[in-house]
């Protein structure tokens, strides 16, 4: 039995480290299993969640961590159902137990990556550690020493038989996207407004990266790619139906004890049904 503790112990350590490291590279999916239901009677959905390379792609599982569901009437779930967690993607069984708009928000523990360079060739190097830690472990010879602080949010609504008529609004907490038309009326030729926040003021002049499902099998993957306006918001019009995956990355310096800088990436996934 205690061999058996041992090696479980490593197996998770392991997952963990691995978790982190995936974290780095590859942007964080989330996909409810239906964005809007109809249903009179208690029911459940299973929402995924995953770090992956390609969107819409099964890749690695995600710590349940920091995983939150906000009830129709804004009160947060202490317990939004089971989790399970795989080797491609952690899965959340979600009770809807109420009619109106559920959101589900992740949010990653923060990272820290200390970038300088060094050698002849100055070469950048890049340790995994914050400000602190990396001053015991930088040769001599570091320069241009700059450590970044990171966090990955993901967000997705879903509404039971009719939307919530409590408003959106932004916490004034880091990056956010509002919707301004509500999610469950995102349908094809008709105008798709949301907005980006910073800290709770417009975040205006700043690139989004819009992805339709199934563009890995197009001859060109590329997302569409568009500017907030100066009240920080995106404004679409889809021909086409589809899930739909927007992500937004927003970087500030910051002379801070453990960095000098905090990037954030969010990551929006909703529906657009046929009109």
């Amino acid at each position: 039995m205690k061999s058996f503790t041992k090696l479980a112990l490593c197996s998770l350590t392991l997952a963990s480290t691995l978790l982190v490291s995936q974290a780095f590279a590859h942007d964080l999916n989330m996909w409810p299993s239906q964005f809007n239901i109809n249903s009179k009677k208690p029911t459940a959905i299973t929402v995924d969640l995953t770090y992956s390379e390609i969107p819409f792609r099964l890749d690695h599982g995600v710590s349940s961590a920091g995983l939150t569901v906000v009830d129709p009437q804004g009160n947060v779930l202490r317990n939004p159902g089971n989790v399970y967690q795989s080797a491609q993607r952690t899965t959340l069984d979600l009770a809807i137990t109420e009619q109106g708009t559920y959101t589900i928000a992740y949010q990653s523990q923060p990272r820290y990556t200390t970038s300088y360079t060094a050698g002849s060739k100055a070469k950048k190097k890049r340790l995994r550690l914050d400000k602190i830690a990396a001053k015991k472990k930088l040769p001599n010879s570091a320069k241009n020493v700059v450590t970044k602080k990171s966090i990955t949010s993901a967000i997705a609504f879903v509404t039971n038989t009719l939307p919530s008529t409590r408003p959106f609004t932004p916490t004034g907490q880091g990056l956010e996207l509002v919707p301004v038309t509500h999610p469950s009326d995102y349908v094809t030729n008709d105008t798709i407004t949301m907005a980006l926040y910073f800290n709770g003021k417009p975040l205006k002049d700043v690139k989004a990266k819009l992805q339709r499902s199934g563009a890995q099998y197009l001859a060109s993957s590329k997302p569409n790619e568009t500017m907030t306006d100066n009240k920080g918001q995106l404004q679409y019009k889809f021909e086409q139906g589809g899930l739909f995956t927007l992500s937004v990355k927003h970087s500030i310096k910051q002379d801070a004890p453990m960095y000098d800088e905090v990037g954030y990436r969010l990551f929006y996934s909703f529906e657009i049904a046929y009109e």
